[in-house]
């Protein structure tokens, strides 16, 4: 299989400055500090204590949702440096075969049936959460806060004008 990088970048990830923050700094201490290298690692700030908790029940469960390493010593998650790859679900292109693509659904597949098995509903499944492996071989299944999802699933159409906490999320509707 010859899988080639996407020849565009993905947009910029959403503004995180949108005052729904809980305060995750006991969580953060029992993390342990890694030195963190941009060429092997990504880091992002959390909002969400249920987002670490998610991360460490996921631990080393599977390749095909994000591994959390630990955290920076100004507070960040610190992850295994991954590429997006949101595009390569919706689109043959580049030489990528039909086999690769069914591979990425089966990755896919198997992250959710791991978060469903530890009664993890994702609530956000899209494009935009889902990396690639440096070689893109694997497909990796992020953002764990599981916590407010788009609205996006047909299903869920008849609840687009309440709040978050009243759509009926569940494994069905990832």
């Amino acid at each position: 299989d010859i899988i080639r990088p996407i020849p565009f970048s993905p947009p910029p990830p959403d503004d995180d400055s949108d005052g729904d923050k809980e305060d995750i700094t006991e969580d953060l201490q029992t993390l342990p500090v890694v030195d963190f290298d941009e060429k092997l690692h990504f880091a992002k700030h959390s909002r969400y204590r249920s987002e670490i908790a998610n991360l460490l029940k996921v631990k080393g469960l599977s390749p095909n949702l994000i591994q959390l390493l630990g955290r920076t010593e100004d507070g960040r998650l610190v992850f295994p440096l991954a590429r997006p790859a949101g595009i390569i679900l919706v689109r043959k292109q580049d030489g990528m075969t039909l086999s690769a693509i069914k591979q990425c659904c089966v990755d896919l597949a198997d992250a959710l049936r791991i978060l469903h098995s530890l009664d993890i509903v994702h609530r956000d499944l899209e494009g935009r959460n889902l990396l690639a492996s440096l070689d893109w071989k694997t497909v990796i299944l992020c953002d764990l806060e599981s916590r407010w999802g788009t609205h996006k699933a047909p299903e869920l159409r008849p609840f687009e004008n309440k709040q978050p906490h009243e759509t009926p999320y569940s494994k069905e509707t990832d």
